[in-house]
């Protein structure tokens, strides 16, 4: 019994150093809620949109929950510049976007969006909020370094770092890292994704610059200069002329600037026309054209928008109609045209164009003095036996295969996505 006795008491004195019941933390539940929002947002700007959905003890989501949770914060809704309270969840989501046509906005009000605060398993989102002020502050850096040092890559290179800071929480050394993988490379090249549209436009203008280069070493340019030149008596008759093939050029806009200004530089520099004249008529000429043209590059960008505006609005349109009948009321492109060719042929400056017009004429002085002439660097290489021939069809061959290859391409991409569209409609019930 003795023993007994003394074993009793050895056991209870083992189990009173134990932990109370009480004192045993729990085993975390997973989180009811998933939140997806911006990870960065600016104060006072309202977001895109904010999904919440709700879920289950495994993080499937919960179809069968639907009502309002006991309670939301960091997020406000304003209808009609009032806060509204929150919709209910449908289906365990709720889904909550911006719709300025309908003025409503949603606003991210706090660096944490809660959901359910007080009830274990809540779900949380970490938001970073920078001032509205502070969003401003790398464009106004590449304004001022472009203005400063004349460098635009500079410029934008550093208001890309400084932007990356910013969004980095102030950390140099990893803004710098993410401005060149993820602000640069990636947007270059986007892991993962199909898109490749910023490759496919960076390949079309070094292909262009490369056909351009090869008009120029085979004299086609320089034999295109000589033709025109017996035209162009004035200098008023070359700032027409490269308004003239502006037009011309109207499927797209970067096509435009280098074709255009690379064909008609030597000439306006016969001329004594000033390089910053020819930029100005050439590059107020690109766009324009480009944005009103029936058949470009631009129009299935511009349909695209649309076709978001009526999606937004619940309306249901032919796309390609409403852009046409926006074409009169396109003031701006029609208005700058009409600019461009008053100026050419009026010649009236002023302004630094005027002080620029005045040097390139008094003193024979195109460029800027001590700025780099693209031209001199390029004479070397216009010496060869090609460049001395000075073909005319060395330039008009490229130009015909490039415009004519152009339309031909617009033709078929546009044709294939008719018949995609078509199909669509035709499983949806709809007559064609």
């Amino acid at each position: 019994m003795a023993a007994i006795h003394s074993y009793l008491i050895i056991l209870t004195s083992f189990l009173g150093q134990t932990e109370k019941i009480s004192d045993v933390p729990l085993k975390k539940e997973p989180a009811r809620y998933a939140i997806e929002a911006p990870a960065v947002v600016v104060i006072g700007v309202p977001v895109s949109k904010v999904t919440i959905r709700a879920l289950n003890v495994n993080g499937s989501l919960d179809t069968e929950f639907s009502g309002h949770p006991q309670q939301i914060i960091g997020l406000d809704l304003w209808v009609d510049e009032v806060d509204t309270a929150l919709p209910p969840f449908k289906d365990g989501i709720l889904e909550l976007k911006t719709d300025l046509a309908r003025n409503q906005k949603v606003f991210v009000s706090s660096n944490t969006i809660i959901v359910d605060p007080d009830i274990r398993g809540t779900g949380t989102l970490e938001v970073y909020r920078i001032s509205r002020w502070l969003s401003l502050l790398p464009p106004i850096i590449a304004v001022i370094l472009a203005v400063w040092f004349r460098n635009i890559i500079l410029a934008l290179l550093v208001s890309i770092w400084c932007g990356a800071v910013i969004l980095a929480h102030g950390n140099l050394f990893l803004g710098f890292v993410h401005t060149l993988d993820t602000f640069v490379i990636h947007e270059i090249v986007e892991p993962g994704s199909p898109d490749n549209s910023h490759m496919m436009i960076i390949l079309f203008t070094m292909f262009l610059g490369a056909m351009v280069g090869v008009m120029s070493v085979g004299g086609g340019t320089a034999a295109l200069v000589n033709r025109l030149s017996r035209y162009a008596t004035k200098r008023e008759h070359s700032q027409l002329m490269t308004w003239f093939l502006g037009l011309v050029v109207f499927f797209d806009d970067y096509a435009n600037s280098l074709l255009v200004g690379s064909s008609m530089r030597p000439l306006t520099d016969r001329m004594r026309v000033s390089r910053e004249k020819l930029a100005f008529l050439v590059d107020s000429t690109a766009a324009p054209v480009s944005g009103i043209a029936i058949i470009s590059t631009w129009v299935g960008v511009e349909i695209g928008y649309i076709a978001d505006s009526y999606a937004s609005l619940g309306m249901a349109e032919d796309y390609y109609t409403t852009f046409l009948y926006s074409l009169p009321y396109r003031f701006y492109p029609l208005q700058l045209l009409a600019f461009v060719w008053l100026v050419a042929y009026l010649g009236h400056d002023f302004g630094p164009m005027l002080k620029a017009e005045v040097r390139a004429v008094a003193f024979n002085q195109v460029m800027r003095p001590g700025r780099f002439n693209i031209v001199e660097a390029e004479s070397s290489a216009e010496k060869g036996e090609l460049a001395h021939r000075q073909l005319l069809r060395n330039a008009l061959v490229p130009l015909s295969v490039l415009l004519g290859l152009a339309m031909i391409g617009l033709w078929w991409t546009g044709t294939i996505e008719i018949e995609r569209l078509n199909a669509e409609r035709f499983q949806q019930g709809e007559l064609l």
